[in-house]
């Protein structure tokens, strides 16, 4: 089981974005991502300061995590839209699950995909 967030600051670019996952076992990792129309490049070393956290209980899992606004080089404006997804995975082999805000529709379960981003609009 894990949780993802893919966010991409720049609407215009928003083949570059970066991804934030978290375990329910704390584990975690930040990764800026640059999807090109072959491939896509990771840069394992960009480092977000994530804060992340997760408990285990009797019948739930929670997971969340705090990033400040300066990972992304700057604050969002009010009424500024960034793009982004969130989604889930959750199980093993042939019963595994995916869920996420904004379906990709991807014959194979792949959430890297930019296109289908949805719209964060900030407010104050």
């Amino acid at each position: 089981m894990f949780a993802k967030f893919f966010l991409a600051p720049n609407p215009q670019e928003f083949r570059q974005y970066f991804e934030f996952e978290v375990a329910p076992s704390g584990e975690w990792i930040d990764i800026a991502i640059h999807q090109l129309p072959d491939r896509r490049e990771a840069d394992f070393e960009y480092s977000s300061g994530m804060h992340p956290a997760a408990e285990i209980e009797e019948n739930k899992v929670w997971m969340a995590f705090k990033v400040e606004w300066s990972a992304f080089g700057e604050s969002p404006k009010t009424g500024e839209i960034w793009l982004g997804n969130i989604l889930r995975c959750v199980g093993a082999g042939e019963t595994r699950g995916y869920l996420a805000w904004q379906p990709t529709c991807t014959e194979k379960p792949n959430f890297h995909v930019p296109e289908k981003f949805g719209k964060f609009e900030f407010a104050k």
